[in-house]
Formats: structure tokens, sequence, C-alpha cells
């Protein structure tokens, strides 16, 4: 029984990989740094590249198996990551200050509804099958 037979279980389990990757990403690469002198942004900035790199493989290849050219496929997935990004690094401080959430919580809200509108721009989108 193959417990992955749906594109949407394959993205939830390539999501988790990736996020379980981002966790053990960023602390190490600022314990290995950080020492350098080299800013935490800078390492969520690099952290935040690498995943971007990672999900956009696993989305391409095990997620939608996409067969199209990837230079346009990763225009279109990285646009979509970093508008997130950006837009994450607006919204935390604000949900945080507004609604006095603690940062955990207000973090995890805003992934959930990121994780939702990345499937559907990623299956409608990114890796939608373009026919000549």
């Amino acid at each position: 029984m193959n417990l992955l037979k749906t594109q949407q279980q394959r993205f939830l389990f390539a999501g988790g990989l990736n996020t379980a990757s981002g966790l053990f990403l960023y602390p190490i690469l600022q314990t290995l740094i950080g020492p350098f002198g080299v800013n935490y942004m800078v390492t969520l900035v690099v952290c935040n590249f690498a995943a971007i790199l990672q999900a956009y493989a696993l989305g391409r290849w095990f997620v939608f198996n996409s067969r199209q050219k990837p230079f346009l496929e990763f225009v279109f997935f990285s646009a979509f990551q970093w508008a997130y990004f950006a837009l994450n690094l607006a919204l935390l401080p604000a949900i945080v200050s507004l609604w006095k959430l603690d940062p955990r919580i207000a973090q995890f809200g805003i992934s959930l509804v990121a994780m939702v509108f990345s499937y559907f721009w990623q299956s409608r989108v990114v890796f939608k099958a373009r026919h000549p």
C-alpha cells in the first residue's frame, strides 16, 4: 500500500520534509557562521534560498512530476516563495503587535494560509502542463 498516492499527500510530505530541513539547517548554519560575525538575518536569507531550491526540486520531481522547461517553472515558483517571505516579514510583527499573539502561534497561522495558497499556485501555475 502506497501512502503517498495523491498529489496532495505528496505535497504535504514534501512540505514537511522541507520544513524539517529548515528547522535543522538554520541553527546549524548560524552556529557555524555566526561566530564569524555573520548576522542571523543573513543566515535566514541563505536558509530561505536553500529551502526554495529544495522545495522546487521536490515539487518538480516528486509531487508534480513535471516535464516542462525548468527555468520558467523556477522563476514562477521562486517568485511566489520570495513574495511569501517578504509578506511574512511584514505580517508577523503586525499580527503579533496588533492582536497580541505569541509569535509562534501567529507564524503557524501564516504558514497554514501560505501552504494552501502555495499548493494552488504550484498546481495551477508553476507545474501546470503547458502544451505548445
